[in-house]
């Protein structure tokens, strides 16, 4: 009897530091996923620049929620992206209206603006997610705070090739450079938006 008592309660002993063991390494394995950051790839947030072949955006925001914090930074990226790639094609669109005649282009110069808009946002759709990192910190009145930094990207050819064929496709629109000079006007504006951030 005093043998299986003492067997009873070396196995309760044991489980008990099971039990204490896997709650720590739980609370560790949650701690450390929030404050040493969680990266989807290997390129860092910080360093998420523009190349020649990739355009690339990333945007940060705190919540208390980190399901929110992740949505807020990943509108920040897209808003950055979009304004990179509209400010681009407007300024290429501008130049190309004032190679030609002013004033029987300016109706041509705006239907262009109006599509382009449609056409970023459609473009922006092909991002893919490079870096989504987050941090849990605790302000002054005790309230813990997610931060999410998030950065995307998108194919260069690929943004060029969707904007090229969103604004040829139109009768009434008749533009004038070929694919290869198109690109390489694009890619020029969007050196000089990259360049003014």
């Amino acid at each position: 009897m005093k043998m299986h008592k003492k067997a009873v309660c070396l196995m309760m002993a044991a489980c008990v530091a099971m039990l204490a063991a896997s709650c720590g390494a739980a609370k560790k394995v949650s701690q450390a996923t929030a404050d040493d950051a969680v990266e989807i790839k290997s390129v860092p947030c910080s360093e998420c620049k523009s190349t020649r072949d990739i355009i690339r955006s990333r945007g940060m925001r705190e919540s208390i929620d980190q399901q929110i914090a992740m949505e807020m930074a990943r509108t920040s990226a897209l808003e950055d992206m979009s304004s990179k790639i509209g400010v681009s094609v407007t300024a290429l669109i501008k130049n190309y209206a004032l190679q030609r005649d002013v004033n029987k282009n300016m109706e041509l110069e705006q239907r262009y603006e109006r599509i382009s808009d449609q056409l970023v946002d459609q473009t922006v759709q092909g991002y893919r997610t490079i870096c989504e990192k987050y941090t849990l910190s605790t302000r002054p009145d005790g309230t813990k705070v997610y931060k999410c930094y998030y950065a995307i990207e998108l194919d260069k050819e690929d943004a060029v090739r969707s904007l090229y064929k969103g604004l040829t496709k139109d009768d009434k629109i008749h533009l004038e450079y070929d694919y290869d000079k198109f690109k390489e006007e694009f890619e020029k504006e969007l050196n000089r938006a990259d360049s003014n951030r």
